[in-house]
């Protein structure tokens, strides 16, 4: 009987270890996922950017994207502080409320222009399209992109000339 007691405390160690490590959607740390409406509501009210990561759940570099760039910290920072960040499953049929009309989640990341995945679709506060960015990025890249995106740098520098400036 003791040995099956101490069976049972060792599992269920073992599982609440790992509920304790929860995925980016949990308050561990990592990005502070948001649903697309959640996050379009949101943004009203901080100011703040949008940025979808347009995704499908068979995409391998989506995956990858999600492993090594959205689990970099300074990644995980500059996203938390200056963006509302958004998962966005190309092929789900959740609807959302955007610009006064529904949508799945499909539809609109066709609407954005979503074609390959990953695809980083940015927004302003206002819900306004400032751009999409298809393909895996690694950390480097993706936390210059997103200081060119919201800085407005986009709106006076080419990316190119962005990317010189920085030494690169």
């Amino acid at each position: 009987m003791t040995v099956y007691k101490s069976t049972a405390l060792f599992v269920l160690f073992v599982l609440a270890s790992l509920f304790s490590f929860a995925g980016p959607d949990s308050d561990s740390g990592g990005v502070k996922w948001k649903t697309f409406g959640e996050a379009v509501k949101s943004a009203r009210v901080s100011g703040k950017l949008i940025m979808v990561d347009v995704y499908t759940t068979w995409c391998g570099w989506c995956k990858k994207m999600d492993k090594n760039t959205y689990a970099n910290k300074k990644v995980v920072d500059y996203l938390n502080r200056h963006f509302e960040a958004v998962k966005l499953n190309a092929e789900s049929k959740r609807r959302h409320k955007f610009q006064g009309k529904s949508y799945t989640e499909r539809e609109l990341a066709k609407g954005f222009g979503a074609s390959g995945y990953p695809t980083t679709v940015f927004l302003g506060a206002d819900e306004k399209f400032i751009t999409a960015v298809p393909g895996y990025m690694d950390a480097k890249t993706f936390l210059l992109i997103l200081e060119y995106i919201k800085d407005e740098r986009y709106q006076n520098v080419s990316w190119k000339e962005f990317v010189k400036s920085r030494g690169l």
